[in-house]
């Protein structure tokens, strides 16, 4: 029998990653807000109940207690978690390394669509400017996470393009370690 191939679907609160190697599946999470995280451990443990081989994809923007609390928890209930570098949240992972003028290009597309909390004059920021508005704005709305990567006219930047391979990776078997911490 031939391996359906790799498929990523995106929900509100959640990316997931299925893959038909090793296992019969691979179920993959990655967090986008504190409220969502909250239930990764409870998805992982699902899916691994279900036979899956889990994958979770986390940041790495809380305290120290905090970030080992949070990979000794998800590591207990995932085959393997891919930690963003530390310092790094989603939205900054998804914006990071992109060219202001795609960022402002993302966010007018976006702002047409949906309330967004920017200031008054922010398309002629630039730089960690424009990225912290960027991020702020990414947060609202319950996260607009998936419509600012579909408006990017380009490949993801470099570290969320890292994360979506190792997360891969493991959910195909590729990488049996439990923790992969990208730098």
């Amino acid at each position: 029998m031939t391996p359906r191939p790799t498929t990523c679907s995106q929900s509100a609160s959640t990316w997931r990653v299925v893959s038909s190697r090793r296992r019969p599946s691979a179920f993959a999470s990655l967090s986008q807000d504190r409220r969502a995280a909250s239930t990764q451990s409870a998805d992982a443990e699902l899916g691994r109940s279900l036979g899956f081989r889990t994958v979770a994809l986390v940041d790495y923007d809380h305290d120290a207690v905090q970030a080992a609390a949070r990979l000794a928890a998800l590591m207990a209930a995932a085959d393997s978690v891919v930690r963003l570098p530390h310092g790094y949240a989603i939205e900054r992972a998804i914006t990071d390394g992109l060219p202001d003028v795609d960022i402002v290009a993302a966010l007018t597309d976006l702002s047409s669509a949906y309330s967004m909390p920017l200031p008054t004059g922010w398309q002629s920021l630039t730089g960690t400017s424009l990225a912290g508005e960027a991020i702020k704005a990414l947060k609202s709305n319950g996260g607009l996470h998936a419509p600012f990567l579909r408006t990017l006219p380009k490949a993801l930047p470099p570290v969320a393009t890292e994360a979506m391979a190792r997360s891969l990776d493991c959910a195909r078997g590729l990488i049996q370690d439990a923790h992969v911490q990208l730098v």
